[in-house]
């Protein structure tokens, strides 16, 4: 397990943004490897002689271009009487909606850099493997991953997840809630740990959308760059198109994105959509020393109004039994204050 002393060593020689990163993935890998309760499995990973640091508990790996690099986890099924069938798959670290990085399986398109991700350093038929487990048996899953002739600059996030297809209770493949366990152990891939570490982003879309029945705008802050970003203040205003009077704020810490990701930002607007008009929202980003002001025009149509106001679950509707018990609960509070009244009338 790394010390506290190693860590402070480590962020030292980074630097801050990339310190961050490092800090993000050893909370990750500190985490105890079973998902959850239930989960019946245990994943392990296999350190090649080229870990570097060796001592930590994630992959972190110093390649050379047009070298192949071997990956690995041990898979445990842990059941005693219960045969599994797993999937082992290279995935992209992510940014989630709400700030972290993400190691495991994303439903978030691919974003549009030119720079690879882990998936693209094996074909794509071996990009995921299924298998089979007996009770109480292991086997350890290898990925060959190809490093480019030319290299890459940067560094290339990911992870190992591995899942569990099996259900414990295979009647209830048709309810609409079944137990699904899964593990990621994270992967970190860099020709040069050392190297600056320089973030390039930019505001692509911006949109208003209905998040539990209240509007919001979701603002998409693109890193284009191979860089983790962390320990960002992330500040977005929204002003209608060419006035100084702000209509909607809000401040959030301790963001981080992962290379070469896209983080769906969600600003809340109140409890009623944005009326149709011209609108411009600025997004600052700061780490430390380095700072980012984005900006971004858009215009919000009569029919995305209607259509997040059409969506909205909130709005205000009788609800009768809340009206019911009302009346019960002020019917017996007035017999009881009558009854009172008459008894101490009668002494």
């Amino acid at each position: 397990m790394i010390t506290i002393k190693q860590m402070c060593t480590i962020l030292s020689k980074l630097g801050l943004t990339t310190g961050v990163g490092i800090l993000s993935l050893l909370y990750f890998s500190l985490v105890p490897v079973h998902a959850a309760d239930g989960a019946q499995f245990a994943t392990t990973p296999v350190f090649a002689v080229n870990q570097n640091p060796d001592n930590l508990d994630y992959f972190s790996l110093t390649v050379s271009p047009n070298q192949t690099v071997p990956v690995a986890v041990t898979v445990s099924n842990l059941s005693p009487d219960k045969t599994h069938r797993f999937s082992t798959e290279l995935v992209a670290a992510t940014t989630s909606p709400s700030g972290k990085i993400d190691y495991t399986l994303s439903n978030q398109p691919r974003n549009w850099s030119d720079k690879p991700l882990l998936p693209d350093l094996v074909a794509k038929n071996q990009r995921r493997q299924t298998y089979q487990l007996t009770p109480k048996e292991e086997r350890t899953i290898t990925f060959h991953l190809k490093i480019p002739p030319k290299g890459f600059s940067g560094t290339i996030l990911g992870s190992l997840y591995t899942k569990r297809l099996t259900d414990d209770n295979p009647k209830a493949k048709n309810m609409s809630f079944q137990n699904r366990f899964a593990m990621s152990n994270p992967v970190s891939l860099s020709e040069d740990f050392n190297q600056p570490r320089f973030p390039k982003l930019s505001l692509t879309t911006v949109k208003m959308t209905n998040h539990g029945g209240l509007p919001k705008l979701t603002t998409s802050i693109h890193n284009k760059s191979p860089y983790m970003f962390g320990n960002i203040k992330l500040d977005a205003k929204l002003y209608k198109r060419n006035r100084s009077q702000i209509l909607f704020q809000q401040s959030v810490k301790n963001y981080e994105m992962a290379p070469s990701s896209t983080l769906d930002y969600a600003m809340p607007i109140g409890t009623r959509p944005l009326l149709p008009g011209r609108y411009t929202i600025q997004v600052t980003l700061s780490s430390g020393e380095k700072k980012f002001h984005l900006q971004r025009h858009f215009t919000i149509s009569r029919k995305e109004e209607k259509q997040i106001d059409k969506n909205m679950t909130n709005k205000a509707q009788p609800n009768y039994v809340l009206w019911l018990i009302i009346i019960i609960l002020v019917g017996v509070i007035t017999a009881l204050v009558f009854y009172t009244f008459r008894r101490k009338r009668r002494h």
